[in-house]
């Protein structure tokens, strides 16, 4: 019997990485998606894909590094977009929380309302309610006479 080479075995830990690095971000997106208080579980899933990415990326360029097979050469960059997007959706996701208030009145219209005119009225209130949160946080310069 053979044993698996140094490079085989690279090679087959960072494709287990990237595979549990998937997995997470899949976990991510989905709890991210939940109805508020629930989407805050995101959060933990975002951290554990963050954790994730990381050491795959660390294995993928280990294994890469090692001169394994060419199929590892595209782990890296596979591995690089999947941080960027867990990057975007953990904004995505800070961002719906910064406006909570909002978002749970959103949910609570969207739930009630069962014709389209009474979705766009809750699209209207909740595009109003965001718009006010950021002026109040960020008040727009006035503009000096001149």
């Amino acid at each position: 019997m053979s044993t698996p080479s140094g490079d085989g075995a690279a090679a087959r830990a960072a494709s287990r990485s990237v595979i549990r690095f998937g997995l997470a971000m899949l976990v991510a997106v989905v709890t991210t998606a939940l109805p508020l208080p629930w989407a805050v579980l995101g959060l933990a899933a975002l951290a554990w894909a963050f954790v994730a990415g990381f050491r795959a990326l660390g294995r993928a360029r280990r294994a890469r590094g090692a001169g394994t097979r060419a199929g590892t050469r595209a782990l890296v960059p596979a591995v690089v977009v999947g941080l960027v997007l867990t990057a975007l959706v953990t904004l995505q996701t800070l961002t719906t929380f910064a406006v909570w208030d909002v978002q749970v009145a959103y949910q609570d219209c969207t739930a009630a309302a069962v014709t389209v005119q009474a979705h766009d009225a809750c699209a209207s209130g909740r595009e109003s309610g965001i718009e006010e949160q950021v002026t109040r946080l960020l008040p727009r310069p006035v503009p000096a006479d001149g």
